[in-house]
């Protein structure tokens, strides 16, 4: 893919946010939050190795880790799938 493509995706993407929003302003504003985080992520790959380590020795702050690694998130939540029947 070239840069150009690169660039049309990106900007058709944002059209289709605004679309969903109904907002330009807010589907920028949304756009630029998630490749703030891919920065972020990309960045900690980057300290840290490849995601191997990423998923299993860094504990997270995100939204369901609170202070554990993904991967043990991951492994506690297996019982409760399994409990909901979701897996």
């Amino acid at each position: 893919m070239t840069t150009e493509q690169k660039i049309i995706k990106t900007k058709v993407g944002v059209l289709e946010l605004a679309k969903q929003f109904g907002n330009v302003s807010q589907a920028c504003k949304e756009t630029e939050a998630q490749l703030a985080a891919l920065e972020r992520v990309q960045r900690d790959k980057e300290a840290h190795g490849e995601f191997e380590g990423y998923n299993t020795q860094r504990p997270h702050q995100g939204r369901w880790c609170y202070g554990k690694t993904p991967m043990q998130t991951f492994i506690d939540s297996v019982s409760l799938a399994k409990e909901k029947r979701i897996a």
